[in-house]
């Protein structure tokens, strides 16, 4: 097994909120305009401006999970509510 391979590799924060920027405006503004011969097709993109919003806050919610997942540890002795050592 490879030394990295224990480490599971994450994405950025703001990946997710790339992501959630582009599927706001292809769900809102772009799945409009496509006009499928499908009509079950037709009828999800017909779905995407409603959707959209919750799409996006989902997207949202996961960069701020990454964001604060992210954070380094405190060690022991970074810690301000104990004593000083003498």
């Amino acid at each position: 097994m490879a030394e990295g391979s224990a480490k599971q590799k994450r994405r950025p924060w703001w990946v997710s909120a790339l992501l959630a920027i582009a599927a706001y405006v292809g769900l809102r503004y772009l799945a409009p305009m496509y006009q499928p011969h499908n009509p079950t097709l037709a009828g999800l993109l017909a779905a995407g401006p409603t959707i959209a919003p919750v799409v996006t806050m989902f997207l949202l919610l996961l960069a701020a999970k990454q964001l604060y997942d992210h954070e380094p540890e405190k060690k022991d002795e970074d810690r301000t509510d104990q004593p000083p050592a003498a």
